[in-house]
């Protein structure tokens, strides 16, 4: 089976997929991993095909702060998870559906594996299921409850 795996660009989400990636190696399976150039290194680091994102995508982590200096702002908690949303993850649906699509040109997966944050597959997931691979998204996260 050929198996793209796909993430946020932060090695707390990116890891745990690698990790699952070289199993499906030893498995026998095809692994290919998607995410931002800036972690090309991590992912041929242990020995998977890297596929870029398109040219231009802007998903790093470091552009977002550069950019969106108002975060900073914001409350921890609730305030910032909610700015994060809608102003990172929401904003580079786009580019990571389009990266998706250049990257199946190249390699013909059978199955998306996605960490449970990237929002590159919603756009597949409305759409017909005869005309994308399967689509399993990993849950690789952090606590979010808050104290009191």
């Amino acid at each position: 089976m050929k198996i793209l795996i796909a993430s946020v660009p932060a090695a707390g989400h990116l890891n745990p997929l690698l990790s699952i990636g070289s199993l499906l190696v030893e498995s026998g399976h095809e692994v290919a991993v998607q995410v931002n150039e800036g972690l090309r290194p991590d992912v041929e680091a242990v020995g998977h095909r890297f596929l870029s994102e398109i040219p231009n995508a802007q998903t790093a982590t470091p552009y977002f702060f550069e950019n969106y200096p108002e975060r900073m702002q914001k409350s921890p908690g609730m305030e910032m998870t909610g700015y994060d949303l809608v102003h990172f993850f929401a904003r580079n649906i786009a580019a990571w559906s389009a990266s998706l699509k250049m990257a199946l040109y190249d390699f013909p997966a059978d199955l998306i594996l996605a960490d449970s944050i990237y929002w590159g597959t919603l756009p597949m997931l409305v759409g017909p299921r005869d005309r994308r691979p399967a689509i399993a998204h990993l849950g690789v996260s952090v606590v979010t409850i808050g104290s009191g």
